[in-house]
């Protein structure tokens, strides 16, 4: 019963009760007149338990005395009062092409995505617990999804529009775009294993990768060379010109300065004597060539 037919019907019956005091009117007035208030009030109480008016978006949730259940609009429903704990009106989701919310199931604790577009009625267990608008990934970018509940890891790349699952976070990230003469060393966090990967491309890491900063790959001319040192074995060799060297994760420039050395381009009457630092061997280089040390 509202307030107002509360409020309506208390004021009567004073009326009702200060007329037949003052013997205005019958006793037998003012009780006839509570008992039809009360009567109609019941009634009105009745038909708001019992009749429901639904709209397209509306949906009536009924509280069975075991139970609930759920009934969408549009339309009139109409219910046993007598058979129900209690009934309310909720509106529908209306999700739009690029927007999605989480659901949670009160009944078996089940969590589950409902994606737009659509019109989302929920079930009579289901709880709205976020609404959230999808991930707009460009065709270089991507995004690092974990599954919470699983524990799993999973690179989705762009273009796309990407719509997570019930336990899913992500994070969004920029592909490394390298030119022909740039490289960068990747390491993977579970292995702690690195690779070198060379330019042109665009790179996308896998599930747990991580990049350098771009390197610029060393340009040799015909003359030139580089003293280069793998730190994995201790082997040390001479990269001689016309190349490009691209570095791997461990190697290393060895000399003065880690830059190019210049080799010794020899006249038909000169000549240079080369020592071996390792066997003290003298070696002697005539002209006309270009000496490149060993």
């Amino acid at each position: 019963m509202s307030k107002a037919a509360t409020a309506g019907a208390v004021l009567v019956a004073v009326v009702a009760c200060a007329a037949a005091y003052f013997n205005l009117v019958s006793v037998a007035v003012p009780i006839a007149l509570v008992c039809l208030i009360g009567l109609g009030a019941g009634v009105l109480a009745a038909f708001q338990r019992a009749v429901f008016f639904l709209g397209e978006e509306d949906q009536l949730i009924i509280e069975g005395w075991l139970e609930r259940h759920a009934h969408n609009g549009p339309g009139v429903k109409i219910v046993n009062p007598f058979t129900h704990r209690g009934a309310f009106l909720r509106r529908a989701e209306t999700l739009s092409a690029t927007e999605y919310i989480k659901v949670c199931n009160s009944r078996d604790g089940s969590e589950r995505i409902e994606k737009g577009p659509q019109l989302m009625f929920l079930g009579p267990y289901d709880k709205l617990v976020a609404r959230s608008v999808a991930m707009s990934l460009g065709n270089t970018e991507y995004a690092i999804v974990t599954n919470e509940l699983e524990g799993t890891r999973t690179v989705v790349k762009g273009p796309c529009i990407w719509f997570p699952g019930a336990h899913d976070v992500a994070s969004k990230g920029e592909a490394v775009s390298m030119s022909s003469t740039e490289y960068i060393f990747v390491t993977d966090r579970l292995t702690g294993e690195k690779k070198t990967v060379r330019g042109p491309c665009v790179w996308f890491p896998q599930a747990f990768e991580s990049p350098s900063a771009k390197f610029v790959a060393i340009a040799l001319q015909e003359d030139q060379y580089l003293r280069l040192k793998d730190k994995s074995n201790g082997k040390r060799w001479v990269q001689k010109g016309k190349a490009q060297v691209f570095l791997e994760p461990t190697w290393e420039i060895d000399g003065k300065g880690g830059a190019a050395s210049r080799a010794w381009s020899l006249k038909a009457y000169e000549y240079v004597r080369l020592l071996d630092s390792v066997t003290g061997k003298i070696s002697v280089h005539k002209g006309e060539q270009v000496v490149f040390p060993g």
